[in-house]
């Protein structure tokens, strides 16, 4: 499954590596939420069309941690910013 964009919302990363921050907010008057690594990446990746388990094997890579073992993490996080009305699901 995939995710794009939801309407309205304007997203800014700001920083390098592993210290990017992500804010995001409705436009026109929204508060902004903030998000931290692994965060950014994981919406990069979910903008790039990435599953939920290829975002695992990637970030798994780099916190040498078992895919299976983020699955879970990851996959709220995605809810989170599905409920909150930032991303909804792409229709291919």
């Amino acid at each position: 499954m995939s995710f794009v964009v939801n309407e309205r919302i304007a997203y800014l990363t700001y920083g390098k590596g592993f210290n990017r921050l992500l804010y995001l907010a409705y436009l026109p008057d929204g508060v902004p939420v903030v998000v931290h690594e692994p965060g950014v990446r994981i919406w990069d990746y979910l903008l790039e069309g990435a599953a939920v388990s290829e975002i695992a094997q990637l970030l798994s890579e780099d916190y040498e941690m078992a895919p299976g073992e983020l699955i879970a993490d990851i996959q709220d996080f995605v809810d989170n910013l599905h409920s909150q009305g930032f991303l909804r699901k792409s229709v291919e």
